[in-house]
């Protein structure tokens, strides 16, 4: 398993975040300049590997989601409040509903945790823009 093979599956789980209404845009690689907001920006950071077993190791494959919104045009209380809280809710319950990936092709146990990050502001290209740093943590156990 490798991230090639993870990434369509990331990208399909927060495209269902932004058909539900909560993203304008998911982008699978930084960038600089975004096409409206709220976005989520999600790329592959890291990964460990720790055995459980003499036969099993479980390899976590780690990526960094940020979710992004706004404040110039509807302020700061409401990107943080409403905006940006909502869409980490609905990207929380999508990966929450598909935590169990069950097994894949090779045979092999995956499964998915988000975990929270800082929260923090920053300057963006129309102003302050607030964001959410989530780190999505994909799970597989291979036999070795």
């Amino acid at each position: 398993m490798s991230y090639a093979v993870l990434t369509p599956k990331v990208l399909a789980t927060l495209t269902a975040a932004k058909t539900a209404g909560k993203l304008k845009q998911v982008y699978n690689h930084p960038v600089s300049k975004f096409d409206g907001f709220p976005v989520a920006v999600f790329f592959p950071a890291a990964f460990n590997s720790a055995y459980f077993t003499s036969s099993e190791d479980v390899t976590g494959f780690r990526y960094k989601i940020f979710v992004i919104s706004e404040t110039k045009v509807i302020g700061m209380s409401k990107a943080w409040n409403d905006v940006l809280t909502g869409a980490v809710d609905e990207i929380r319950k999508q990966f929450r509903a598909g935590w169990n990936q069950g097994v894949s092709s090779e045979g092999h146990r995956i499964w998915w945790n988000l975990e929270n990050g800082s929260w923090y502001q920053s300057d963006g290209q129309d102003g302050i823009m607030v964001v959410a740093e989530l780190d999505l943590i994909i799970n597989l156990v291979e036999n070795v």
